[in-house]
């Protein structure tokens, strides 16, 4: 092997880990899937930042975590991290609409955070699902 295929094979494994990483704290397609399944038009964007506050309960999420999760890997930058107030109201609303027990609690200057009850039902939901 030459140490031009080491290096090629070295970033192809650094780029594997990275999206390992990345879909472990985003949540996986199964476990954004069944967030979805729950319906009421939630997009797919909407349940991975609804898996991103679960997967992350208790600690708060900031927009900037928000924004470098979800856009870290495009050229422009992605929209403005103030776009994540928008999403989550969305969410907020969508859950009142589907009954979805819990909700996303605002940290003033600092994030959001999903409370106890929300995480317990978005497990119980995956569980049925087959997801965990």
């Amino acid at each position: 092997m030459t140490i031009e295929a080491s290096r090629e094979q070295l970033l192809e494994e650094g780029i594997a880990l990275r999206d390992e990483q990345i879909k472990s704290l985003t949540g996986s397609s199964a476990e954004v899937g069944a967030l979805m399944s729950v319906g009421n038009g939630i997009t797919h964007k909407q349940a991975t930042i609804l898996c991103i506050l679960i997967k992350r309960s208790p600690a708060i999420v900031t927009r900037q975590s928000f924004h470098l999760l979800m856009y870290g890997e495009r050229d422009d930058g992605g929209p403005e991290p103030k776009i994540f107030d928008i999403h989550i109201s969305r969410i907020r609303k969508l859950m009142r609409r589907a009954g979805i027990p819990g909700h996303i609690d605002t940290v003033v200057n600092a994030g959001y955070k999903a409370d106890t009850e929300l995480v317990n039902w978005a497990r119980e939901l995956m569980t049925r699902e087959g997801v965990m």
